[in-house]
């Protein structure tokens, strides 16, 4: 009897997949098919797909719906996909796919039927492609149009399967993540001169607290423990579609291990003590000036200030996580402890921090090394 095998995502996450399975001759090509399904989250969902699989080949009409369905285009399955898809992720994650397909995918091959796309069609979007940083996210999100297509008898397998996406040779020298210890000295000599309880904590929240941008924005001061200089994050901020244009919401943190309380420096809790006498101890931390979410990219524009008086080069906000974890890294914490603080879900994501920030450590001692022995 056949039943589902479970294998594991390079992120550590358990899938099931039912492959190989004989559903007879398909009459649109003439050959003997079998299946090659994958995807599925948990063991029921693959064994509900596998029964109704059966069930159809037993009664013979497996294949009726791929002959009534030919003519779909792929933007067609794409909006049946998405309209399911829509409710499984935060409003925040699914404007960033909604973007993915509008801005680049649908008007390449939005108009095309879904059953005339090959490995070719595919092949030649990925070189058109390659120089793009999301190319690999792009072909990800056609790959799970095609794996609904097949769950639902759209389609009979997915082109993106074998497809080669060439690597792009980065040019390292000029690969930036995170702040040296002597720049981020300047950068905080820069915001102590502020006299702004309201920037400097925000940003020190995000410099020696590890906090995303969201979770800033979302926390409240019934979970700041200001006697205790303890912060819990249970919130965070996203921004979502709203008509023709979008908005800012409050939703639950990225992950389950971005739940957390972490512990802050002194003066982080001083700077936010000192913004409590100004805003009171209700509701949000960082408000608008009209009392609602402060907007996401006042951040941006704060670090872009404090570096160009600091005189160091720009990294984006997220690189001041970077920031935090390579000072924990050289303060001696372990993977497991930086992982927990900045609320990581795979160890993946904090190793290849610590790969970078132990390469700069091995590259600042050899030429230190060099130096040292560059009179004999």
């Amino acid at each position: 009897m056949a039943k589902p095998e479970k294998y594991e995502l390079k992120s550590g996450a358990v899938r099931w997949r039912i492959n190989g399975i004989y559903l007879g001759v398909n009459p649109k090509t003439g050959k003997q098919a079998r299946t090659n399904l994958q995807g599925f989250k948990t063991q029921r969902e693959a064994n509900i797909a596998l029964k109704r699989i059966e069930s159809q080949v037993a009664e013979g009409t497996y294949f009726e719906n791929v002959k009534e369905s030919k003519d779909y285009t792929f933007k067609e399955v794409y909006e049946k996909w998405d309209s399911e898809y829509k409710h499984t992720v935060a409003e925040s994650t699914h404007l960033k796919s909604s973007g993915h397909f509008n801005n680049r995918i649908l008007p390449e091959i939005g108009h095309y039927k879904l059953i005339e796309i090959d490995h070719d069609d595919i092949q030649k979007l990925v070189n058109e492609w390659k120089r793009f940083t999301n190319c690999r996210v792009w072909i990800r999100e056609i790959s799970r149009v095609f794996q609904y297509a097949i769950r639902h008898k759209y389609a009979e397998s997915d082109p993106t399967e074998f497809v080669v996406i060439p690597k792009v040779k980065k040019d390292n020298k000029n690969e930036k993540l995170f702040y040296e210890k002597h720049e981020l000295e300047l950068i905080v000599s820069e915001l102590n001169k502020l006299d702004d309880p309201k920037i400097e904590s925000y940003m020190r929240l995000l410099i020696f607290g590890g906090l995303r941008n969201g979770e800033v924005l979302g926390l409240r001061w019934s979970r700041v423990d200001l006697d205790n200089n303890l912060v819990t994050i249970d919130q965070a901020i996203g921004r979502r579609k709203k008509g023709n244009s979008t908005e800012l919401y409050v939703k639950d943190p990225k992950n389950e291990p971005s739940y957390r309380t972490i512990s802050i420096d002194i003066k982080t809790a001083s700077s936010l003590k000192e913004l409590q006498k100004y805003t009171g101890s209700n509701g949000l931390v960082y408000k608008s000036e009209r009392g609602g979410i402060l907007s996401d990219s006042k951040s941006r524009k704060w670090l872009m200030s404090l570096v160009k008086d600091a005189g160091v080069e720009f990294v984006n906000v997220h690189g001041l996580r970077h920031t935090h974890a390579s000072l924990l890294f050289e303060g001696g914490a372990s993977i497991k402890y930086v992982m927990h603080r900045l609320g990581h879900k795979d160890i993946e994501t904090t190793m290849n921090i610590y790969t970078h920030v132990t390469k700069k450590s091995i590259e600042d001692f050899s030429e230190k090394f060099s130096d040292y022995f560059s009179g004999f």
